[in-house]
């Protein structure tokens, strides 16, 4: 990605959070004048032993379903018409986390684990309404048992 420099005048990735880009890549979209997306592929993933998403569960790995949270309710206060996929894509990320939790887990992490269920039963309503049954099933069967 490259950028105009007044986009970062204001704006830093958070401090001490995994999955940073997921939290400021929606304010730089916001920020910006001008978006010009090229064809060409020129990024590519590596994966290493004990990268993030390589390592064993740590707590720190829910940044990223508070990142797009956050992006939902910035959309959903700022750019409302596309707020209900900010929302969907939030959603569509909590249960895979919920699926790595340790089976021994702190209370933090049982404190998050609740939270993280507690988001999903606020939103069941809308995730069903909104996703191919299929996919609802797969994603939220045995959340509850």
């Amino acid at each position: 990605k490259l950028y105009k420099q007044y986009i970062w005048n204001d704006l830093r990735f958070p401090y001490g959070k995994l999955y940073e880009d997921a939290y400021t890549t929606y304010k730089v979209f916001d920020l910006a004048n001008k978006i010009v997306q090229i064809p060409d592929c020129l990024y590519h993933y590596r994966i290493r032993d004990n990268s993030i998403m390589t390592s064993k569960f740590k707590i720190n790995k829910v940044d990223r379903c508070d990142a797009w949270k956050e992006n939902y309710l910035f959309c959903e206060k700022y750019y409302p018409k596309v707020a209900p996929y900010a929302r969907m894509f939030w959603l569509e990320h909590i249960p895979s986390l919920l699926s790595v939790f340790p089976i021994k887990m702190t209370n933090n992490e049982k404190k998050y684990k609740e939270k993280l269920k507690k988001d999903i039963r606020m939103n069941i309503c809308f995730s069903i309404l909104n996703m191919p049954f299929k996919k609802v099933y797969h994603q939220f069967r045995g959340l509850f048992i």
